[in-house]
Order: C-alpha cells, then sequence, then structure tokens
C-alpha cells in the first residue's frame, strides 16, 4: 500500500517538475496523469495563474533563482546575461533588475523590446561584448568568456562550465516545496512573469520538440493538456 498523503487534499492544485534524479516520467515523456512524492518536486500552485501559465516557469525560473542567489546582484551592478531572451535568462533579468542591478544583454534586433520590457537596461549585439561586467550569467556557452569580469567578478554557468574558485558558480534547479513555495509567491504577485511564445497542444509534442532548438524564443513553448 502507498504512503498516505497529508500536504495535499484531493482537489488541491499544484505545480513544479520531475528530477531527472528520481524519474517517474522518463526524459522525453509526458503524461496528463503521474505520480510524484507529496514532499518532494510540487507544490501549491500560484493562485492566480492557471495551469498552461504555472506549468512553464519550473525548471527555468528555479535555474533563475539559483543563479540569482549565487550571483547576489546588488543595486548599481552591472550584470551580463548571455541567452537573456530564452526561459532561464528571461527569469532572471526580471530579478535582477528588481534587485537595482543594471543589466546587459546580447541579442538580436527583434529581442529589444521583449527583454528591455522585462528591465534590460542595455541590449547590444551579440557579436559586441561590453567593458568589465560585475557578474555574469551564461546559458550558452560551453566555455564562458571569464575576461569579460571586473576583478573579483562572479560568474554563473547552467551548463557545468563556470570553472573552479571563488565567484564560479555551476547552478542547477532544484525542485523542493520550499524553493517551489518561493517561486509561487513570485508568480502570484506579478513579481516574475511569464512569457509563453506559443503553446501546442499534448498531440503536437514532436512539433513542439522540433520547434525548442530551431526556434528563436522569447521565453517559453508551452505544452497544454485538455
Amino acid at each position: 500500500m502507498g504512503a498516505d498523503v497529508s500536504r495535499y487534499q484531493v482537489g488541491d492544485e499544484v505545480f513544479g517538475f520531475v528530477r531527472h534524479a528520481k524519474p517517474t516520467a522518463h526524459e522525453g515523456s509526458w503524461a496528463d496523469l503521474i505520480v510524484v512524492p507529496e514532499d518532494d518536486q510540487v507544490a501549491a500552485k500560484p493562485p492566480s495563474l492557471d495551469f498552461a501559465r504555472a506549468g512553464a516557469p519550473p525548471l527555468s525560473a528555479l535555474a533563475a533563482l539559483a543563479a540569482f542567489d549565487a550571483l547576489a546582484p546588488g543595486e548599481g551592478e552591472t550584470v551580463l546575461v548571455i541567452g537573456a531572451p530564452g526561459g532561464v535568462g528571461s527569469f532572471f533579468v526580471q530579478l535582477a533588475a528588481a534587485a537595482g542591478a543594471n543589466v546587459i544583454a546580447p541579442a538580436l534586433p527583434e529581442d529589444r523590446d521583449y527583454l528591455n520590457g522585462l528591465g534590460v537596461r542595455e541590449v547590444v549585439d551579440r557579436d559586441l561584448r561590453p567593458d568589465r561586467v560585475d557578474a555574469i550569467l551564461d546559458v550558452v556557452s560551453p566555455t564562458p568568456d571569464a575576461s569579460l569580469l571586473r576583478e573579483g567578478g562572479r560568474l554563473a554557468s547552467t551548463l557545468g562550465a563556470a570553472g573552479e574558485g571563488p565567484g564560479r558558480f555551476s547552478i542547477m534547479a532544484v525542485p523542493t516545496p520550499g524553493n517551489l513555495d518561493r517561486l509561487a509567491e513570485l508568480l502570484d504577485t506579478g513579481a516574475l512573469r511569464v512569457s509563453i511564445q506559443r503553446s501546442y497542444d499534448l498531440e503536437q509534442a514532436g512539433e513542439a520538440l522540433q520547434a525548442l532548438p530551431a526556434t528563436h524564443t522569447q521565453g517559453k513553448l508551452g505544452l497544454t493538456i485538455a
């Protein structure tokens, strides 16, 4: 027999994502029903968001929160975000801007209005690099360019490429209830906004997978279950 559930009642709405280390559903698969442990991977859904909008952020937004906690951008500091238009980058930009940091983002011209709306102070051409900065979040490069940092600067990578030593952080999303509760509050109050560029029905999952590497995204691609 399964263990009794005490954190939630029948009908409670939850959100989260499945850890790679505890695969109830394997990578590359989707389901309309799934069993997860009550003390991990899920938390109460933000009341103000529907499931489509609440289901999109957890993986990328929790990675952004981990990067924000590691880099701790402060008032007036300059932060370079490589990959700002995507999921992790777009959430991190909002957090850093709210903390008073001056955010710089290399991007395409069509990204300018979108990124400015998230709080980016300066959008630069992707082939250009700014003067020395206080912190870098790089979610794209297998070898981030640490030479862009001022002395004592900090660098975070979601690809395990930050390097070793002080101020170097290889970060990942950790879906604990505490982290998800924190994310839910940010989403519910509007402190973090969710941008979904396009939603696909479950039957279009294959099309969504093909679009993911081929589409220049602003925010997230979503998968909905009727």
